[in-house]
């Protein structure tokens, strides 16, 4: 086995993992979605020719390992993210004779909401798909998300948080990370506000496709209140 190219393959999985731990962690990434997405490519077809995954691989996890001080919660159903793939072709063949809806994707994060008796009882962030971060304390401030439901079984349900590109330029003036720096982008704002609590950045957060999602599930449930 040519031991080179091994010695690449754990070469850019450890690149990549500390690119992630400043994507997820400290909000504070080095370098564009664009190319992390070319070197996550490259390393998917470096798996290939070695026929090994390393068990810390990019590939084969989700998000990254929630650190902060926040209670963590556990999903019982895996929060997943969806594969990415950029050929037309693919897309034809994944999509096959069923009807598909394309949506546009939000630069947010993925927030887990979950109900009972009517009432929100948790909000969490998605984590590493397996275990998240509890942000219940935060959800009043975050617009989008209804704090009682007309439904009085246990429900969960996904929605995505974010700022709004115009509400960021508008904001990323004046507020500035740990560092004292300003934030790239919309995405690293909304991460620190849904935990942290940022006055004026939460006015600003929202949580899409709750509602609509909401509504659609609602209407097949059995037990209105």
């Amino acid at each position: 086995m040519n031991q080179e190219l091994i010695r690449k393959q754990q070469d850019l999985t450890a690149r990549l993992n500390r690119y992630r731990h400043e994507y997820y962690n400290l909000n504070a990434p080095s370098i564009s979605d664009a190319v992390y997405d070319r070197l996550f490519e490259e390393l998917q077809d470096l798996e290939r020719q070695t026929g090994i995954q390393m068990a810390n691989s990019p590939t084969s996890t989700v998000g990254y390992p929630a650190i902060s001080k926040l209670e963590k919660t556990n999903h019982p159903i895996p929060l997943l993210s969806l594969d990415k793939e950029k050929n037309i072709v693919e897309v034809c063949r994944f999509m096959g004779e069923h009807q598909v809806m394309f949506m546009l994707k939000l630069d947010g994060l993925t927030i887990k909401l979950t109900y009972e008796g009517g009432e929100l009882l948790e909000a969490a962030t998605r984590g590493d798909g397996e275990v998240g971060e509890i942000v219940t304390h935060n959800t009043r401030a975050i617009g989008g998300i209804p704090a009682h439901i007309r439904y009085e079984d246990r429900l969960v349900i996904t929605g995505e948080a974010f700022i709004r590109p115009s509400d960021f330029e508008q904001l990323k003036a004046s507020l500035v990370d740990n560092n004292g720096e300003t934030y790239k982008n919309g995405r690293n704002l909304a991460a620190v506000v849904q935990i942290d609590s940022l006055n004026r950045a939460n006015e600003q957060l929202k949580v899409e496709k709750v509602y609509t999602s909401l509504n659609s599930t609602l209407s097949r449930c059995r037990k209105p209140r």
